[in-house]
């Protein structure tokens, strides 16, 4: 057993150093067939194939049915090569299809897969490797196709002289190499005991498609087949054609684009399936299918079991034409349509409608509309806005083609009513801030807004489309003379009905140049707090803003300060003293280095709803000592999953969210805190639940250092 086992190791051994030449390999196959013993080989690449072409094989049998004596037999006196082409012929049957192309790929002259002739060396070199690779490629087919092609080529090699229930080893050499190659040997081990057919193929599936079928069956196979036949039967599976004359073997890769979808999903398929494609005379007729596999020996398994499968009418009808869609009265538009080719198949129509163009559509008939319907009444129409429609037309299979979108409109001639409460401001820098009340129709579109020097005379338009919002924003020149600037605004509606112009507005310029005041930009509400972004002035020397809030009591109060940031173009401000459900404005002005002020800004409306309330933390306690430390605690009881907001506000400044804190935390610190007064105050926010406490009253502690 120890010298079995050094014997093992010396043939599978592989060159250690990388500076020698390059190791081929030679797979190998032996089947016992008890009156025989049939080895099957074939180099891995073209290279091993040429060099074993040129020098032949040395085959040696190890009878090694008693380990302890093993005996070694040289089959071949001299090495097995392939025949020539004139023993080929005359050896090999001339009908043998798999002779003539085996024929061909050893010894023919023209071997080019295209015709024309490559320009430079590096194209001919690449064509020369390619016809190589494409010679090796046939005659390994070719050997696995017929066992006197294999045997002719030098890849087959048929033992006689051995006896039932012995066991061998085959042994494949090649003494010829070179500097840069060398075929490594192989071998293979068995006991001469009959062996079984081939399985059957197994997994095969078949799907039906518009007068097409696909087979799918597994690519491993117990079989290790080389390649496949499939045939098909048109009556029931009593008889079954051909479908293929060669044998069939589909690639395990698809080339093209990994990141694209459907390259990934085919080459999926294939790399665990075989995948035939065969075109059928007629859908909705049943067709049976079965393969039958085939190994290196050229063995061919029996015929698996039939699978049945019929194709299935994927083509939808042609799809109609709106023609129109017109306003009868009211809410009724009819739809009609034209179907230019009335196909055999067609069954009928449904109607969809939506108000965008893109959908989604909803339908409007419930049960199918007759084949030879070709107008629609909706009766139901939307008013004030597009009324798209689209007819699909569905055949007997279920397949369905669907119209172009058609737009169909309610017919509206009430025009809005005219702008009313058209106010603005002007300030130093020459913007002005127009707003005026939203109009109570449904339909709005927008609004226009048109200026002029003087309100007897004609106004000019100001903005292009109609402005969506009841406010607008203009830049004017302060040098000219005019000291009075008048503006006009009209309504829109979505069926492009125009209002009359409003009551026109004089603004006058002011005599003075104060900064300009903040814009107010996006505002969100958070847990109990509502943060408004204030665009800020680029007016100079400006140095900060007053932030004011108007509640039910429609008196302003100063809430905040924020000062100026000249590398941020916007500040935000967070207020967290607000009901809920209650109605706030706020508004700003800009405060320069002198003391001057900004007309305060237009206010901008906020209303905090409600989702939940929780209690709020209570005994909030703050403690300084000498150390610049303020220790917090708190007391609170809930369950669920929520955290705690700290807020800090800092010498009378505005309380800003300073620190979280976890569902069990009771205390904090506020380390290295600088001299002055601070003021904190506590919320807590659910995770589990849309709800958050209000923020507790705020505290006050001084810090002396």
């Amino acid at each position: 057993m120890k010298r079995c086992l050094i014997f093992f190791l010396l043939l599978t051994a592989k060159a250690g150093s990388s500076q020698g030449p390059v190791h081929l390999h030679v797979r190998m196959l032996a089947k016992a067939y008890e009156d025989s013993i049939v080895v099957r080989w074939s180099p891995e690449n073209a290279v091993g194939w040429q060099l074993g072409r040129d020098s032949g094989y040395i085959i040696t049998r190890i009878d090694y049915t008693d380990a302890q004596h093993p005996v070694s037999s040289v089959l071949s006196a001299s090495p097995f090569k392939p025949m020539t082409l004139d023993e080929m012929k005359a050896h090999l049957d001339r009908n043998d299809k798999y002779a003539a192309i085996a024929a061909q790929a050893m010894y023919g002259k023209e071997f080019r897969m295209t015709r024309q002739e490559p320009k430079g060396f590096a194209k001919q070199a690449k064509q020369s490797h390619d016809v190589m690779n494409f010679r090796y490629a046939f005659s390994m087919q070719a050997a696995d196709f017929s066992a006197p092609v294999a045997t002719a080529l030098a890849l087959r090699w048929v033992d006689k002289d051995v006896k039932k229930g012995s066991k061998y080893v085959y042994l494949i050499t090649m003494r010829a190499g070179n500097k840069s190659y060398v075929l490594d040997s192989a071998a293979t081990f068995l006991t001469n005991v009959k062996g079984t057919q081939p399985q059957v193929p197994e997994g095969l599936e078949a799907y039906g498609f518009d007068r097409r079928v696909e087979l799918h069956w597994h690519r491993r196979q117990m079989g290790n087949f080389s390649a496949y036949f499939i045939q098909r039967s048109d009556d029931g599976g009593k008889t079954f054609k051909a479908l293929n004359e060669l044998p069939y073997f589909s690639p395990d890769q698809v080339p093209g684009d990994k990141k694209d979808t459907l390259h990934r999903k085919i080459a999926s398929l294939l790399r665990d399936h075989q995948v035939y494609i065969d075109s059928i005379p007629q859908d909705y007729r049943m067709y049976y299918y079965r393969v039958q596999g085939i190994n290196a020996f050229a063995e061919r398994s029996d015929w698996s079991a039939a699978v049945k499968v019929q194709g299935r009418d994927l083509t939808g009808p042609m799809p109609p034409v709106i023609d129109s869609a017109n306003n009868l009265a009211g809410s009724r538009i009819r739809i009609h349509w034209t179907q230019r080719l009335v196909q055999p198949d067609l069954a009928g129509y449904y109607v969809s409608r939506a108000n965008s163009v893109k959908g989604p559509f909803y339908p409007l008939t419930k049960s199918l509309l007759d084949k030879g319907a070709r107008s629609f009444i909706d009766t139901a129409a939307l008013p004030h806005q597009p009324n798209y429609y689209v007819v699909m037309a569905v055949d007997t299979a279920k397949n369905v083609s669907t119209s172009a979108a058609f737009a169909g409109y309610l017919t509206d001639t009430v025009a809005p009513a005219a702008p009313t409460g058209v106010a603005g401001t002007i300030d130093s820098n020459g913007l002005v801030h127009l707003h005026w009340a939203v109009n109570k129709e449904a339909d709005i579109k927008g609004y226009k807004v048109y200026y002029g020097y003087n309100p007897g005379y004609e106004f000019s338009q100001l903005t292009i489309v109609p402005v969506t919002d009841n406010q607008y924003t203009d830049s004017i020149s302060m040098q000219n003379l005019d000291r009075v600037i008048y503006y006009k605004v009209v309504a829109v509606d979505k069926s492009n009905n125009h209002s009359a112009y409003s009551v026109p507005v004089g603004l006058k310029k002011p005599l003075v140049v104060p900064p300009t005041a903040p814009v107010a930009g996006a505002v969100s509400t958070a847990g109990r707090g509502v943060t408004i972004e204030w665009i800020e002035s680029r007016s100079r020397g400006a140095a900060g803003y007053e932030v004011f809030r108007k509640g039910p009591d429609t008196l302003w109060h100063s809430v905040g300060v924020l000062h100026q940031d000249w590398n941020k173009r916007s500040l935000l401000f967070t207020d967290t003293a607000v009901r809920t459900n209650t109605d706030y404005y706020y508004a700003a002005e800009t405060i320069d280095s002198t003391g001057s002020r900004s007309v305060r800004s237009f206010a901008v409306h906020v209303r905090h709803h409600a989702v939940d309330s929780l209690a709020v933390p209570v005994h909030l306690r703050a403690v300084a000592d000498r150390k610049q430390h303020v220790t917090l605690s708190w007391e609170y009881q809930d369950s669920g999953d929520f955290f705690f907001v700290v807020y800090r506000g800092v010498n009378n400044g505005a309380m800003d969210p300073w620190h979280s804190f976890g569902k069990d935390a009771r205390s904090g610190e506020d380390v290295q805190v600088p001299s002055g007064v601070y003021a904190y105050a506590i919320k807590v926010v659910h995770r589990d639940k849309a709800a958050a406490s209000g923020v507790s009253q705020p505290i006050i502690v001084k810090v002396d250092n």
